[in-house]
């Protein structure tokens, strides 16, 4: 009996019954053992059950979306109207209310559709209140072992009749060893010595937060979503002075090596009110506090920081019932005239707010930073790639909204949608009506659309697709072919209020915020107090459609390259998938050290691939080809490869070069001028660094996960050709490290018509299917597309292990474990695709 236990619904491939992202099969068994017919028994049970919530949704015309490849739901919404009824409560004498919860409940009953198996033994509750339909809005925390897991949330919102929604993801793979292999001690010294060389701050300045075991699955937070789960020590690190750094830092708690990290204090140039005096003492002296409601003793900047915060309190109270950030009455503290010099800024601190000189004058810049306060206490969107860029997104539309309603500052139509522009001396820098004049995205497929790792995951910059879609809820207007009727900035404004409090959490992206507006304008809509009906529902939709907030940004993000153009296949000259080390040689370029090996951690296809770690130490070490091999014409270099290296305050440390050797090793060149697409050099490595390769250009920063790279060796054409990967490292902080897999030289042939056809399934370039046009599923407002990844042509072909040969490959696919491979086979036999992958990006 083959088996695959997946997200807590089972998949039997050999059994009587096959569960696949919400489509359900019948699949005929050979195997009558009495065992056997037991356990396919409760397999059929399970997948039944599955079929049996899908069935349920489907009746009650639910909205589900789901993560390709895994098939684990990340959203259900219903309409609030008839919200979903839940098949049991929980009444055990003696639980606690979050056990005896109608929360607890929906996630007893739709828990196993998220990944879930056990909700009370997997799921700790972080807060409930009371939903203004007349139930509660509970989040949820994911554990394993007592050890939380980092963007493992789900929140779930019921009414007295059922189930509203439920939102989040959940780690399918949390069960790994939670015993450090470093203490706490060694890891916050990491993480202070990291800060102090990416800020460039002296270690006296710094101070480090206690250090919590973790686990971090990099699949719920941030771009790398093929990374290994991995059990961290999670540190904060912040400045005594008050600087804006609060670095967020995730030390391997087995390697030491820095996992993950990103700064938490925002930055733009982006009441008790006081002043530094132009020192850098926080809060300050004392100016005003509600004793002098207009700050009457303070200078221009007092007043408007004074004023300006009031306006934001104010408007919060007026249109949502709120009593400051936290709901709870917190003081807003405001300190101007901060630092020595010219330079311009301001940002909540965490605790308060810092502005240098000038910058409270802008009414908007003051309520977008004290939102990130606003956003603390609620969802707790990470400052970090797209959840990044939607935290700065809501700092703009509330500064925005604020500015617009509060009758202080320049509302002419010119600059009534642009943000700062009363800043002294520098005006506007963001335009929600029009992005692009500042060089920020209207949508996702816009060649704006930011994909480096500079400013968290360019935060600042894809903030503009959420800033259009704002834009055209308020004032409406006809936009990449979607005409929409606008509802005003009081309509708007409760939208965004019932998502961010509500819907959102910390590691939510684009595709979470385009399914939340509109199950959060849903959920308003079913009260007829909040004047917002079915109708403003639909502009809602279009307004994100016209952004294409539901679609992936531009190709590119993550680089995959077909070995050949279809239909032709590779004919491998040589192929490794680096099951053994027999093809390669390690061994150190300079110094005596050797840091690559063969690494069953992290694999593009099979198990196993090439690894250096990037250890905390100079070193400079190869991985190189024990054998020459002759290049016939026409011939192509094609491998895969993950990295994530050290780097920090935009300068790289470490990082890997590919270089080829003509005379058997002796001498070596650099293969860049070769490359022909797919991904490439990203920059040069520091200098002054101790790095033997600093200067170079190199792989360098993160690849979010598996890229693929092609080069072009008709320049070498006949002539005994062997290559390395080479890596150099400066003198500390370790990183994640380089993997290499399904290193291949080839030439491209069409296949011989006697080997068998590839299996049918989705191709590049095919139109996917959609409700209503043949697909079984379940209706869905996310159509299902084509990912595109790892579509069995070659790139990752092969049927595993190294060779040296001149047959054309198999068309093998390359990707993992047996249960991916398995459901590939099973959907492209069945002509059906994967549902969208949430982006990282």
């Amino acid at each position: 009996m083959s088996k695959i236990l997946r997200s807590g619904l089972l998949l039997s491939l050999a059994g009587s019954a096959v569960f696949t992202g919400g489509c359900y099969f019948d699949i005929a068994s050979s195997d009558s053992s009495p065992k056997s017919q037991a356990v396919a028994a409760s397999q059929q049970a399970s997948a039944e059950n599955g079929a049996d919530l899908f069935a349920k949704l489907q009746t009650h015309q639910a909205r589900v979306a789901k993560i390709a490849g895994s098939g684990q739901v990340s959203f259900i919404g219903a309409n609030p109207g008839a919200p979903l009824p839940l098949a049991r409560r929980v009444t055990t004498a003696g639980v606690d209310r979050a056990a005896d919860s109608a929360s607890m409940a929906a996630l007893q009953e739709y828990g196993p559709l998220f990944g879930l198996g056990n909700p009370r033994e997997e799921l700790q509750l972080i807060r409930s209140s009371e939903h203004p339909l007349g139930g509660e809005v509970a989040r949820y925390q994911q554990v394993a072992g007592g050890v939380p897991v980092i963007g493992g949330e789900l929140v779930v919102n019921t009414s007295n009749r059922g189930l509203l929604s439920m939102n989040g993801e959940i780690s399918p793979s949390p069960e790994i060893p939670t015993r450090p292999g470093i203490d706490a001690g060694k890891a916050q010294s990491t993480a202070m010595a990291a800060v102090s060389k990416w800020h460039h701050l002296s270690r006296d300045l710094l101070k480090v937060s206690p250090a919590k075991l973790a686990i971090y699955d990099p699949r719920l937070i941030g771009p790398e979503s093929a990374t290994p789960t991995r059990l961290v020590w999670q540190i904060e690190v912040g400045v005594k002075e008050a600087l804006p750094v609060r670095e967020m830092v995730l030390v391997d708690a087995r390697t030491g090596g820095i996992a993950l990290h990103f700064n938490q204090s925002e930055a733009m140039l982006d009441r008790a009110t006081y002043t530094s005096n132009h020192s850098d003492v926080l809060p300050g002296n004392l100016v005003c506090d509600e004793s002098d409601l207009t700050c009457s003793k303070g200078d221009q900047d007092a007043r408007d920081a004074h004023r300006y915060t009031a306006d934001f309190y104010n408007f919060f109270a007026r249109v949502h019932g709120r009593d400051s950030i936290d709901n709870q009455g917190k003081r807003l503290v405001s300190s101007v005239h901060y630092g020595i010099g010219d330079i311009q800024n301001a940002y909540w601190n965490g605790e308060q707010m810092v502005y240098t000189d000038g910058m409270p004058r802008a009414d908007d810049l003051v309520a977008h930073e004290l939102t990130h306060g606003f956003t603390q206490y609620t969802s707790g969107l990470n400052s970090y790639y797209q959840s990044g860029s939607i935290n700065e997104s809501l700092s703009d539309i509330w500064g925005e909204f604020i500015d617009q309603t509060n009758g202080a500052g320049t509302d002419t139509p010119e600059v009534k949608w642009l943000l700062g522009e009363d800043v002294p001396g520098t005006g506007a820098v963001r335009s929600m009506k029009d992005p692009t004049v500042y060089k920020q995205p209207d949508r996702m497929t816009s060649p704006l659309y930011g994909t480096g790792g500079g400013d968290q995951g360019e935060v600042h910059v894809n903030s503009g697709i959420n800033n259009k879609a704002a834009y055209l809820m308020v004032e409406g207007g006809n936009f990449n072919g979607q005409t929409v009727t606008g509802l005003g900035i009081d309509k708007v404004a409760k939208i965004y209020y019932e998502v961010q409090t509500h819907l959102l959490t910390s590691g939510s992206n684009y595709h979470d915020l385009y399914q939340g507006l509109y199950q959060g304008c849903l959920n308003l809509g079913s009260s007829s107090s909040s004047g917002i009906g079915q109708a403003d529902c639909q502009e809602v939709r279009k307004a994100t459609l016209a952004v294409e907030m539901d679609r992936e940004p531009q190709p590119g993000f993550l680089p995959q390259v077909d070995a050949c153009p279809a239909p032709q296949q590779a004919a491998d000259i040589f192929f490794d998938d680096m099951a053994t080390a027999t093809n390669w040689a390690f061994r150190p370029v300079s110094g005596q050290v050797n840091d690559w090996r063969i690494s069953g951690e992290f694999a593009h296809s099979g198990k196993t691939s090439l690894n250096n770690e990037s250890p905390a130490r100079v070193s400079d070490s190869a991985a190189e080809m024990q054998r020459s091999v002759t290049v016939p014409a026409g011939a192509f270099l094609h491998f895969s490869q993950a990295y994530d290296f050290d780097r920090g305050g935009g300068r790289f440390y470490d990082g890997g070069v590919l270089e080829y050797s003509l005379d058997n090793g002796a001498s070596w060149t650099d293969a860049s001028p070769l490359h022909d697409a797919g991904n490439s050099y990203g920059g040069a490595l520091a200098t002054d660094s101790g790095n033997p390769l600093e200067g170079r250009q190199a792989f360098v920063g993160i690849s979010h996960g598996y890229v693929d790279s092609r080069y072009d060796l008709s320049p070498l054409a006949g002539k005994s050709v062997r290559f390395r990967f080479r890596m150099g490292s400066d003198r500390e902080i370790a990183g994640w490290g380089w993997y290499v897999d399904d290193v291949r030289i080839y030439t491209c042939a069409l296949p011989q018509t006697s080997q068998p056809a590839p299996a049918p399934g989705p191709q590049p370039g095919q139109t996917p299917l959609s409700p209503g046009t043949g697909d079984p599923c379940i209706p869905c407002d996310a159509a299902p597309i084509n990912d595109g990844q790892n579509n069995g042509t070659g790139a990752s072909g092969g049927t595993g292990g190294s060779s040296v040969t001149t047959n054309a490959s198999g068309t093998g696919g390359g990707g993992g474990s047996l249960d991916a491979v398995l459901m590939g086979l099973l959907l492209s036999g069945l002509g059906l695709q994967g549902w969208r992958r949430r982006s990282r990006a």
